[in-house]
């Protein structure tokens, strides 16, 4: 809008690619990101500058601030939420905007064959869910509550559930359990204490 209105128009992103967590949060299946691509070369025919690469701290945003007549923050909320579950610093817990950033470019690790446990039920952990069964790994989705709470959207969960996504209701984490290595999550469930064995997690609630 800027920009139509004859301002001349800067954009920094320390991200290579333009589009945010569509760009990084996105899982490829479920947004085509040539979208993206059309998108940064119809902008910048219409005039927009894109400074890509380009981290911008307090003192960088100080003097960026001095040097136009405006600075838009539109930096969005990239990082999760701290959540104090024991055991979450061991080797193979994944957390969630990390491994799909890794998944969109191109770096995901090697699942074939294993045992991903993935926490929450939301988009997130549907995503997630979703990609790591792309990545040749058996997947369980594990939500504190009943399935009528999910958050997720139901055309996102009916997908991961037809895809191959096994779901664990009513099992609220305790602890990510092993040694050095993740080799089970705790839960607290209305039965009783269970065990869930695993090689990877990923958390993906509190996003």
């Amino acid at each position: 809008r800027l920009n139509a209105e004859g301002w001349t128009v800067t954009v920094y992103d320390r991200n290579r690619e333009i589009g945010g967590l569509l760009a990084t949060g996105v899982p490829p299946f479920k947004l085509d990101k040539s979208l993206l691509a059309r998108r940064r070369a119809w902008l910048e025919a219409a005039g927009v500058r894109f400074e890509l690469g380009t981290v911008v701290d307090g003192t960088r945003a100080q003097r960026l601030a001095a040097e136009h007549d405006a600075l838009f923050l539109g930096l969005g909320a990239q990082n999760p939420r701290a959540v104090a579950l024991p055991g979450q610093d061991k080797a193979g817990v994944l957390d969630a905007l990390g491994f799909l950033a890794a998944v969109n470019a191109r770096q995901a690790p090697d699942l074939h064959g294993g045992q991903v446990l993935v926490l929450g039920g939301g988009d997130t952990a549907m995503d997630c869910a979703r990609s790591a069964l792309r990545l040749g790994a058996a997947v369980t989705l594990a939500y504190r509550g009943a399935e009528s709470r999910l958050r997720a959207s139901p055309s996102e969960v009916r997908a991961a559930r037809e895809e191959g996504t096994s779901f664990l209701f009513e099992h609220n984490p305790a602890a990510i359990l092993g040694g050095d290595r993740v080799e089970a999550v705790g839960f607290d469930t209305p039965g009783g204490e269970r065990r869930v064995a695993c090689d990877r997690v990923i958390p993906a609630f509190g996003q």
